[in-house]
């Protein structure tokens, strides 16, 4: 839930940068704005949703694509294996992760909740008060008039215009400016716009992108009717004037009813737009901020979603897939790491960058045992029966792994080509190992130095690891040897009485995810 969140902020904040410099782009020339704030809070939304149906799709018919990689991967099947290698991801899904997800999902659906329940008394709020309303014709208008509340449009479904008692003593010219003003709104169903737009934000209150999306697109629904009523011929000057006059009364509360011209607007900044001359013809500057909306809008589409996390807490669909091909795909374990799960002969088996392939033992329903381990997969399935993912059981932890396409695994592989090519040991994967080391000899490894399958998978094997490491003796020195195909750091390192290779792999933030040791040789003491 947490990683959804995290989406769901992130493809915000690239619709509303979008958004942004679309309206710097289209704004010079006049053009309504509004609908741009409109979709970019329709897309928050949407956007990660299809994008997510989207990339399942991709994932599921990318597998042929994919099969030069998987060849590659192949090659390295005959290599020889470490006496002790533990190739873990960092995720963990315990009972710990699924209870702070569960609560995450509880906080949201409760958010939303109160959201929805404020607006939604707001509108009832509103439509309350209008007994209290009294019908008039003004200028051959119908609309309401009000003690205290107004000028407004109300009404989301069906708009009307609403006065305060105070407006009708106002001079003719201000009575007039202001009710047109009122009946361009009623016009343009700008109620219903804002409306739509306070809905999307309700579903999801605590991100911050979409309140200010609705922010923006309240003062672009009044930035076009501004210049609907000046198009029609109106003074600039007098209705200037009536904008400010206007925002010195303030209005009863009206809740979700209304779209007001005053309580949300900012009437400094409409008045710098309407005294800005209109440009004609095509500028450096709109291209630009166009080709820069189009640019930021498509970077959306290139990051992948999440899984969905129910799913990867262990809830499945009720539809299983449709054959064994259903599971082929690539899952990511780690930030560095992708497990490749294939269809061979008729048998699944899951295969990590540069291990034998393992084959896949089906027990019960989705879960399945890798090779004679006591490791154990676990496919999440959502409702549709498409597998959106994996959970890797091991040693007592638990790792998620999501589903990703094509275009994921050639970035984690590019990544690894260029540690490969670079042949440069990973800053601090020295130090990471030495302690490592020393910590295996004494019995007490710093765990939290650890991803938590790997912490799990030391402490199972630490009386085999040991058994291996102290015949050996105390620890002379640690050498860097090169960078496997794996991307992982080599190290050749020697004892007192014997040599060892060990392979370590750290994630952006230090955390070991991966460890291999393979003894060499043992000497007598000299």
């Amino acid at each position: 839930m947490l990683l959804w969140a995290a989406y769901f902020l992130v493809i915000s904040g690239i619709m509303s940068l979008a958004a942004l410099s679309l309206e710097g782009a289209m704004r010079p020339y006049g053009l309504p704005i509004r609908w741009i704030w409109g979709c970019a809070l329709i897309g928050s939304l949407a956007l990660p949703i299809i994008l997510s149906a989207a990339w399942g799709q991709i994932d599921i018919s990318s597998v042929e694509a994919e099969s030069s990689l998987k060849e590659a991967r192949q090659a390295f099947a005959g290599a020889p294996q470490p006496d002790w290698t533990t190739q873990l991801p960092i995720g963990l899904v315990g009972h710990d992760s699924v209870r702070f997800d569960g609560l995450l999902e509880a906080l949201w659906i409760l958010s939303s909740c109160f959201g929805t329940a404020v607006f939604v008394g707001g509108c009832w709020y509103g439509y309350r008060h209008r007994r209290h309303w009294r019908r008039a014709t003004i200028a051959d208008t119908e609309l309401f008039v009000a003690r205290d509340a107004g000028p407004a449009a109300v009404g989301l479904l069906h708009p009307e215009i609403l006065l305060p008692e105070w407006l009708l003593s106002a001079a003719p010219e201000t009575l007039r400016l202001v009710i047109a003003h009122e009946r361009s709104h009623v016009e343009a169903r700008d109620p219903g716009l804002m409306g739509l737009g306070m809905g999307c934000a309700v579903l999801m209150p605590w991100n911050a992108f979409l309140w200010w999306q609705v922010h923006r697109l309240r003062h672009a629904i009044e930035v076009d009717c501004d210049r609907r009523v000046l198009r029609v011929g109106h003074d600039a000057r007098r209705y200037a004037r009536t904008l400010v006059e206007v925002s010195t009364q303030r209005p009863a509360y009206l809740g979700g009813l209304a779209a007001s011209s005053r309580s949300f607007s900012s009437i400094e900044r409409r008045l710098i737009i309407m005294s800005a001359p209109k440009v004609r013809g095509w500028r450096v500057g709109t291209a630009g901020c166009t080709l820069f909306a189009i640019g930021v809008a498509t970077a959306a589409i290139l990051i992948s979603p999440p899984a969905i996390p129910p799913v990867l807490a262990g809830i499945t669909g009720s539809v299983a897939p449709a054959g064994l091909r259903g599971y082929i795909g690539s899952y990511q374990t780690s930030p560095v790491e992708v497990l490749q799960v294939q269809l061979r002969n008729g048998q699944l088996t899951a295969m990590y960058p540069g291990m034998k392939p393992q084959a896949l033992t089906r027990t019960s329903g989705q879960e399945f045992r890798i090779g004679h381990t006591n490791a154990y997969i676990r496919f999440a399935i959502d409702t549709a029966g498409h597998v959106t993912g994996l959970v890797v059981q091991q040693y007592g932890a638990a790792t998620e792994a999501p589903r990703i396409s094509a275009v994921r695994v050639h970035a984690i592989d590019s990544a690894i080509a260029a540690r490969v090519h670079a042949q440069t040991a990973t800053p601090g994967s020295q130090a990471a190992l030495r302690q490592l080391i020393i910590g295996i000899e004494s019995g007490n490894p710093n765990y939290s130095d650890l991803s938590p399958q790997l912490a799990a998978g030391t402490r199972a094997l630490l009386p085999k690891l040991q058994a291996k490491i102290k015949p050996l003796g105390g620890l002379r020195s640690i050498e860097f040897r090169g960078i496997d195909r794996k991307g992982w750091n080599h190290y050749f390192v020697r004892f007192e009485r014997g040599t060892a290779s060990w392979d370590i792999a750290l994630d952006s933030y230090g955390i070991i995810v991966g460890a291999g040791l393979d003894v060499e040789s043992k000497t007598h003491p000299e």
